[in-house]
């Protein structure tokens, strides 16, 4: 029937998170994914003109630029902690 005391408002508030360095075998990982959105990318710039369908190019190309998005902001854009 005693519930806990509802938390104050100091204690709810948002409080950044400590952020740990990335170990060498994540940032190899993440290097990995970058240069592979960086492929996929390219791959269907080169394939643009080719038979395939529209949807298969701009799906390689988000695929790729989403890959690239992810290494390159945990490689490069990780705020100090």
């Amino acid at each position: 029937m005693d519930e806990p005391a509802s938390p104050t408002p100091e204690t709810v508030a948002c409080q950044p998170r400590k952020h740990r360095p990335l170990t060498p075998l994540q940032k190899r990982l993440y290097a990995i994914l970058a240069a592979l959105g960086l492929v996929l990318v390219s791959l269907a710039f080169y394939l643009a003109n080719s038979s395939l369908p529209g949807f298969v190019i701009g799906g390689m190309a988000g695929a790729g630029g989403s890959l690239l998005a992810i290494g390159a902001m945990m490689l490069f854009h990780r705020p100090e902690g």
